[in-house]
């Protein structure tokens, strides 16, 4: 194991989100899809029918992923093109889109699920259960200052 102590928190932070990041990219690969097109059909997976006029947006989608929309159109595009999703027009909004998945998508999410999971174990096979929950606890208030 590297001796990171004296390393900033910032930058620890950093380099464990992106060292997820990269072994979940590697990871989908066999799927061709990458771990920012997971996050998008992950999310869509928690809408329900009452809240997706509302939710199922790309702004939407974009907020809660704390993307930009510009790179939100970008993987919904390519989500579209590869038969993941469909966006179809918001009947509230001609403007907007509604994005719903396809039956491929969800015939796969929970093994995406699974998948995601394993890395995570994979990450945390160290820590004790109680740890783990204390881990996620300053991983919430550190989001929630700055939200």
């Amino acid at each position: 194991m590297k001796n990171y102590s004296s390393e900033n928190i910032g930058y620890l932070l950093n380099k464990a989100s992106r060292s997820l990041k990269w072994q979940l990219n590697k990871s989908l690969e066999k799927y061709n899809i990458t771990s920012s097109q997971w996050s998008v059909l992950k999310d869509l997976s928690f809408l329900t029918e009452e809240n997706r006029l509302q939710e199922a947006t790309p702004a939407a989608i974009a907020n809660r992923l704390n993307m930009d929309r510009a790179t939100m159109s970008g993987i919904i595009n390519r989500l579209a093109k590869s038969g993941w999703i469909i966006a179809e027009t918001n009947p509230e909004d001609k403007r907007s889109q509604i994005i719903n998945l396809t039956d491929k998508s969800i015939k796969i999410l929970s093994e995406l699920e699974a998948l995601s999971d394993e890395i995570l174990i994979h990450a945390l096979k160290e820590f004790k259960f109680d740890e783990i929950d204390t881990l996620k606890g300053f991983l919430i208030r550190i989001i929630d200052n700055l939200s």
